[in-house]
């Protein structure tokens, strides 16, 4: 009979099967040990298979019946109307201003100044942003500095409530209130 081993195997030392199997010498043993690791493989082989499928079925269903597909296409939907609506907008907007430098370039003005003139006409489209985003961050630096705001929470009146009565009145209330023991 064979030595007191155990032959039992657990998720945990399935891995060293293989070199246990290779030290057992009973040939009934061997062949029983042989057939339960075939086994285990056969079945983890099917469950992983199954998994798999399972996974791919719920990913089809998941995209066909989702919100999220439906918000993808009408995003991209969007996205190509505004990408046409672009082109379309630069384009006539070049058209313009080709007439435009044309109708500068018979004016009677000098050379430079009907080039910085084509030059300001035909770059509009490209410096714009970072005008306007140069505009706005200035006007509502002034804008705050106006209104005395140092940063804004989405309240827009909050310095009303610290404001003459409600303010003498927290003041009343802080000197009522008893001293602050020490140790």
């Amino acid at each position: 009979m064979a030595a007191s081993t155990d032959y039992t195997y657990t998720s945990g030392n399935v891995e060293n099967v293989g070199q246990t199997v290779a030290n057992i010498t009973d040939p009934q043993l061997l062949a029983y040990q042989i057939q339960i690791l075939n086994n285990y493989t056969t079945l983890y082989n099917k469950v992983k298979s199954e998994n798999d499928r399972i996974q791919k079925t719920y990913d089809k269903i998941k995209n066909e019946h989702s919100a999220d597909s439906q918000k993808s296409k009408y995003v991209e939907l969007s996205e190509i109307i505004l990408k046409k609506v672009y082109m379309y907008s630069f384009v006539i907007y070049m058209i313009l201003s080709l007439v435009l430098c044309v109708l500068i370039y018979y004016k009677p003005f000098s050379l430079t100044i009907k080039i910085v003139l084509v030059i300001v006409i035909l770059g509009f489209p490209f410096y714009i942003f970072f005008l306007e985003n140069v505009i706005y961050q200035i006007s509502m630096y002034l804008y705050n500095i106006m209104v005395s705001t140092v940063y804004t929470n989405g309240y827009s009146n909050t310095n009303i409530e610290y404001s003459g009565e409600a303010m003498e009145e927290v003041m009343a209330q802080t000197a009522r209130s008893p001293p602050l023991k020490t140790f």
